[in-house]
């Protein structure tokens, strides 16, 4: 055998195979005599890499390498982070609270002070937060550094640790070599890299050391034959995905999986009693500590009971089976009775959930299956919550790989029922299109395993139905192949639906990417005239594990906090310009940096509380117009600071459709967007310049123009015609160019600001809005003044941002006292501008509303989820 085929070996074939290969190869060697000679000079050397090949921890020590690779990427930004700064704004609450811990020792409950002022929030003991906190004690001896320091080098470290179970998990099913493989793609793809880098101490990362842990011992307890380590494998597995279940909801993605698997045992006869103890101990050690946070929050959490239900479920379905099935001996005709177990235990679960839970929690329970990341109006605005991921982009050819390895998985697995084998292989592949393809709504993506599943029961019955009990259309062996592969589908499902999802996605996409390469290159392999295509594979490998490690050292060197600069002078203002007792309104994103930067309480945060505070913080907080008197909702809420940045205006849209009261559909009465549109050209005409701003903007309302509808979110403005003399001023009110239906026609525009000043135009038009001039900037030094312009619809000019912010007028109540020295204007087509904070005075006519601080009991059905 050539040095090459021995190297190809390492990717390709298992230790019997490979051994009888290798004499095969040897006997005709011998027969040889042009070779002969050589083969003898090279075999103790072929011998010695065949023997380290083949010996398992070669694949530890190759496991090395990729280890620090891994971390050595997501170290890249320290410089960045200097060591005290937290990427997003999340981790500076679990900063916060480990903070909290350190200082007055491990909690049950509190009253934290500093959140939905002047409620507070009854905060839950949170095992995170308690991780944090001892894990800064446990590196502080070792770096003498503070506490924040402990924080910012927790992501990379832990990520490694999760890299290595993750290869043990792999391992315990496929072998070293795809577990080595897939982990070292896994290890770099940029899918996972941000959540792990350091200062993002989230979590997450946390989180996926706890499920690949718990899953590799999961795989050990179902394969164990020894009972007591089959029973400790099985109870350190259910321990461990508590944890998971107390660090993040996450752990949804766990319990599915691991329920789906345990019920295709239950259908393949899989389970013998040692095993339905074993998954009993499982349940019964992940639902203690499940059930005690259920009562520390003191609220149900739909997450939680979804994954209690879904953990016994199998467990119900082995009840029906032993104690019903069997003991009455009730059979159904070429049906078989562990199908029928499982129809019966939906059926009781079903009715059961109903009673139990009541038709509105169940409900919920089944809409949180349509939309894990969220259905209601907060979670549809917030930035994690997206309907089009492009996994294209963040995966490249690793999910091509992937989707290859999970269709070669589905063949490799059931390869003995031919017969239907291609129409699954076709429903599979059109149900991952689906999954993975944006803009597709999630019950449709819920068909892409209902579909696929339907078929399997059908062959599963079909096969039950020729040939009796010995119902086994997949190999044995290979039933174990199943998990990741369900692992896989119900990732992609989840990574559709969150952003947060897409992190969850990568290690199981480069886990099928590393199954279909190695597979490939096995397959390649064991055939001689294809041989040379092994080679070919290999380079592949080589190739994506260079470009996704370069790509992701790249992004990893170029990530930084987004506190440095604007955020941590605002916030630094405030914590030493401000009364301690101050609280600050602002909205809800930055409430973190408030808390735990500026050491000052704030009305809302990334917690996001009720959706009805969310709701009055955008309405009264945001949006307000004079009537809606904001100075009550402050008043209510005990605001002493109010902050608004240059960023509200690219959220605009998000906080206007959540200020909304619902009216027809579609309709929103203050929902809208802030258009910007850049200057495009200039001509000289009569008495002064034409300047022509090109952009978009779609109406927010129905308007008659002539006698014309022009409908909203289908009409809209493409440019407007500005004139102006030498001096900058307007000679004669601007002009929009509408579309709609493929026509242009100019109208009329009746407010402007510019150069400081309102201007306003007697007009005829109905289109009621203001145009206000911002400066373009080219880079950092080459402005063009009055290079683009702002529009303001008459849902947006009135209200409180736009006064403040925008237009800088003068508010009753509201005196600015901070600004920094960031000019309001465009650089690199994004609105940039200064944060600003006002102080809030109250005049005497100003009351508390106790309406702001109590939710409404028909909120959610007048205000339109």
């Amino acid at each position: 055998m050539s040095f090459k085929d021995r190297v190809v070996g390492l990717f390709s074939e298992d230790e019997e195979e490979e051994t009888k290969k290798d004499e095969e190869e040897t006997n005709e060697i011998k027969k040889d005599e042009d070779d002969e000679e050589i083969e003898i000079d090279l075999k103790e050397t072929f011998e010695k890499i065949k023997k380290f090949s083949l010996n398992e921890y070669a694949y530890y020590i190759l496991l090395i390498p990729v280890l620090m690779i891994g971390l050595w990427i997501r170290l890249r930004n320290m410089t960045n982070v200097q060591g005290k700064y937290l990427m997003g704004l999340d981790p500076y609450y679990f900063y916060r609270l480990a903070q909290y811990i350190l200082e007055n020792g491990v909690y049950l409950k509190f009253l934290d002070t500093m959140r939905l002022v002047p409620v507070g929030v009854e905060t839950p003991f949170r095992f995170f937060p308690f991780f944090l906190a001892n894990w800064h004690k446990f590196i502080n001896v070792f770096t003498g550094q503070p506490q924040i320091y402990s924080h910012v080098i927790y992501p990379p470290i832990f990520a490694v640790l999760g890299f290595l179970f993750f290869f043990l998990f792999v391992k315990e099913i496929w072998g070293g070599r795809v577990a080595l493989v897939s982990t070292a793609i896994f290890a770099v793809v940029p899918g996972y890299l941000y959540r792990t880098m350091a200062g993002f101490a989230d979590h997450e990362t946390l989180a996926m050391l706890l499920l690949f842990s718990s899953l590799w011992l999961f795989v050990k307890f179902r394969n164990e034959e020894n009972l007591k380590k089959k029973f400790l494998f099985a109870g350190v597995s259910g321990f461990l995905a508590s944890l998971m279940a107390l660090t993040w909801t996450g752990v949804i993605l766990l319990v599915v999986s691991v329920s789906l698997f345990v019920i295709i045992d239950i259908l393949f006869n899989r389970i013998n009693k040692k095993y339905f103890v074993g998954f009993l101990i499982w349940s019964i050690v992940f639902s203690p500590l499940v059930l005690l946070y259920l009562m520390l929050v003191n609220f149900i959490s739909t997450f939680y009971i979804m994954a209690l239900g879904i953990v016994w479920f199998p467990v119900l379905i082995l009840l029906m089976h032993y104690l019903i099935i069997k003991k009455f001996k009730i059979k159904i005709k070429k049906v078989p009775s562990a199908l029928v177990s499982t129809i019966l235990a939906a059926l009781v679960s079903l009715v059961g959930g109903i009673m139990v839970l009541g038709p509105a929690l169940f409900a919920g329970l089944v809409r949180r299956i349509f939309s894990p990341g969220g259905a209601e109006r907060v979670s549809r605005t917030t930035s994690e919550i997206i309907g089009g991921v492009n996994l294209w982009g963040t995966f490249s050819w690793v999910l091509i790989f992937g989707i290859l390895g999970a269709l070669y998985l589905l063949y490799s697995s059931f390869k003995e029922s031919k017969k239907h084998l291609i129409l699954l292989e076709i429903v599979t592949f059109i149900s991952l299109y689906i999954l993975l393809v944006p803009k597709i709504s999630n019950q449709v993506r819920l068909l892409a395993f209902v579909i696929p599943t339907g078929i399997l029961v059908i062959m599963y019955v079909y096969s039950y139905y020729k040939r009796g009990d010995k119902s086994k259309f997949i190999t044995e062996s290979k039933i174990a192949y199943l998990l990741p592969l369900i692992i896989f589908l119900v990732a992609s499902y989840l990574s559709k639906t969150a952003a947060r999802f897409v992190f969850v996605f990568a290690p199981f996409i480069a886990l099928m990417a590393g199954y279909f390469l190695v597979s490939a290159t096995k397959e390649l392999y064991i055939r001689k005239n294809l041989r040379l295509l092994s080679i070919l594979v290999i380079i592949v490998i080589v190739g994506i594990f260079y470009v996704n490690a370069s790509t992701s050292a790249s992004q990893a060197k170029n990530t930084g906090s987004h506190l440095p600069g604007q955020w941590e002078s605002s916030m630094l203002w405030l914590r030493d310009n401000t009364p301690v007792d101050s609280v600050v309104s602002h909205w809800w994103d930055y409430g973190y940096w408030t808390q735990a930067v500026a050491e000052r309480p704030s009305t809302e945060d990334g917690g996001k509380g009720h959706s009805y505070w969310i709701y009055t913080l955008a309405r009264y907080g945001m949006v307000a117009f004079e009537e809606d008197d904001p100075l009550t909702y402050f008043k209510s809420h005990n605001v002493s600071y109010l902050l608004y940045s240059w960023e509200e205006i690219g959220k605009y849209h998000a906080f206007s459709y959540l200020a909304s009261h619902k009216g027809p559909p579609g309709a929103y009465d203050r929902e809208s967007v802030i258009g910007t549109f850049l200057l495009s050209q200039e001509k000289e005409v009569r008495n002064g310049t034409l300047y022509v701003y090109q952009g978009g903007w779609t109406f927010d309302q129905d308007i008659v123009l002539d006698n014309l509808v022009l409908p909203e979110n289908k009409a809209g403005i493409g440019a407007f015609l500005i004139t102006l003399d030498k001096n900058k001023t307007l000679i004669k009110a601007p002009e929009a160019a509408i579309v709609y239906n493929d026509k242009q026609f100019n109208e009329e525009v009746n407010c402007v600001y510019i150069n400081g000043q309102k201007q306003i135009f007697d007009t005829n038009s109905s289109l009621d809005g203001c145009i206000v001039f911002i400066d373009l900037y080219l880079n950092q030094q080459e402005k063009v003044e009055q290079g683009a312009v702002l529009f303001l619809s008459n849902k947006v000019y009135p209200g409180l941002l736009a006064r403040l912010y925008i237009l800088n007028e003068e508010v009753e109540g509201f005196e600015e006292v901070y600004s920094d020295d960031v000019p309001f204007s465009i650089f690199r087509n994004r609105v940039i501008g200064p944060i600003k904070i006002w102080k809030i005075s109250y005049p005497e006519d100003v009351k508390v509303d106790q309406s702001f601080l109590e939710i409404p009991e028909d909120f959610e059905e007048w205000y339109g989820y």
